[in-house]
C-alpha cells in the first residue's frame, strides 16, 4: 500500500518539491502526512521528521480552545482560504522561536480521504519592513506637529507684529490730524 507521502507526491508532482513556499499537508485528524523540503526547513526539521505530527505543534496557540473550535469549524465547512484572517499568525520552529507567517489552506481529496494542504510563508521581512513603516510614520507625525506648532507660533508673532504696527500707525495718523488742527489753530 501505497503511503500518503507518496500518494501526495504521485499527484502533485514534482510542485510540491520546487515550490518556494512551505507546503504541509495534514489529514482529517490534523496530523501531518507530507511536507516539502521548504517547510521543513523553514521550521528546523529534517526530512520526516514532522510526519505523524500534530499541525499544532508549528503554529503559536495562544487561545487553543478557540483554535481547535476553529479547526472543527473548518473541517466541517472547508474551502481555499486564508487562515487567521485579520490577526497575526506565528510559526513554531523546533526550537521554540517564532515568526509571523502567512497560511493558505487548500483542501482536497484522495482516495475518498479528505486533507488539507497549507502554504506557508515567512513574512518576517515583511513585518519588519511595516515596523520600520509605522515607526517612520510616528515619527513624521512628531515632526509634522512640531512644525505645524511653530508655524503656529510664527503666525501668532506676525499677527502681534501687525497689531503693534497699526495702533503705531494709527498713534501716528492720530498726531498727525492733532498736528493738523494746531496748524490751522
Amino acid at each position: 500500500m501505497m503511503n500518503v507521502k507518496n500518494k501526495i507526491s504521485s499527484h502533485l508532482g514534482s510542485l510540491f518539491e520546487i515550490v518556494s513556499e512551505g507546503i504541509v499537508v495534514v489529514d482529517s485528524k490534523q496530523n501531518i502526512v507530507a511536507y516539502n523540503k521548504v517547510a521543513g526547513e523553514l521550521f528546523g526539521y529534517d526530512e520526516d521528521e514532522l510526519l505523524n505530527k500534530s499541525v499544532h505543534t508549528l503554529v503559536l496557540q495562544e487561545h487553543p480552545n478557540t483554535h481547535k473550535k476553529q479547526v472543527s469549524n473548518y473541517n466541517h465547512n472547508a474551502s481555499t482560504r486564508q487562515m487567521g484572517v485579520g490577526r497575526d499568525l506565528y510559526g513554531v520552529k523546533k526550537d521554540k522561536t517564532t515568526f509571523p507567517i502567512e497560511v493558505g489552506l487548500n483542501p482536497f481529496t484522495i482516495d475518498g480521504e479528505n486533507y488539507v494542504m497549507a502554504i506557508l510563508i515567512d513574512i518576517s521581512v515583511r513585518k519588519e519592513q511595516e515596523r520600520q513603516i509605522r515607526e517612520l510614520n510616528t515619527k513624521l507625525e512628531h515632526k509634522i506637529n512640531l512644525r505645524t506648532k511653530e508655524l503656529q507660533e510664527t503666525v501668532d508673532d506676525l499677527e502681534e507684529e501687525i497689531r503693534r504696527r497699526e495702533d503705531a500707525e494709527s498713534k501716528i495718523l492720530e498726531s498727525l490730524r492733532v498736528e493738523r488742527e494746531l496748524n490751522e489753530l
